[in-house]
């Protein structure tokens, strides 16, 4: 049976979240078909399902590896780090979790990303476990930002906006 390590930008289980049950059903059908290990990370939001996600995860005897909270710190952090991404595409990253796996070792046939915002850690993952990356990105981000950028009322952060769509497309193309 493959093994897969399921990257989740948002709590993969039932929430009033259009991205958290997106996420549930795509691992729910994986689950039945391959062995799935998950990596999480999660939002102030989504903070009160982690109990529920983790039942989730019981019930369909899935493996979680992490679930990792994001918060501003963590992004502005990552976005000084990883300052040639652009910021929505390395919010949801894990040094923690990098290093631990380069000790552990394990093996995935492939790493599965949900949505774009862990799209890098995803590729990362892939070439660290020499698997096949698989995405799958049901939000558009561009458009995302181009609409925030087109409403947006304060100079700086339509500048903002307007430097990440040009950063994602070059990403993108």
């Amino acid at each position: 049976m493959k093994k897969i390590l399921f990257v989740s930008s948002f709590l993969p289980c039932d929430t009033p979240y259009a991205g958290s049950r997106t996420a549930s059903k795509i691992l729910i059908r994986m689950s039945q078909n391959f062995q799935i290990d998950v990596l999480a990370f999660h939002n102030e939001f989504e903070k009160t399902h982690n109990k529920q996600f983790q039942n989730f995860l019981d019930l369909r005897e899935i493996k979680l590896l992490g679930n990792y909270a994001v918060n501003n710190i963590s992004r502005a952090f990552n976005a000084i780090i990883f300052f040639f991404i652009p910021s929505l595409l390395c919010s949801r990253f894990s040094f923690r979790f990098l290093l631990t796996s380069l000790f552990k070792r394990k093996h995935y046939d492939v790493v599965h990303v949900e949505f774009s915002q862990a799209m890098w850690f995803g590729l990362l993952l892939s070439k660290l476990y020499k698997a096949k990356l698989s995405l799958s990105l049901p939000d558009v981000i561009i458009q995302s930002y181009s609409r925030k950028k087109d409403e947006e009322s304060k100079f700086i952060k339509r500048v903002i906006y307007r430097l990440e769509v040009f950063r994602l497309k070059i990403i993108e193309s």
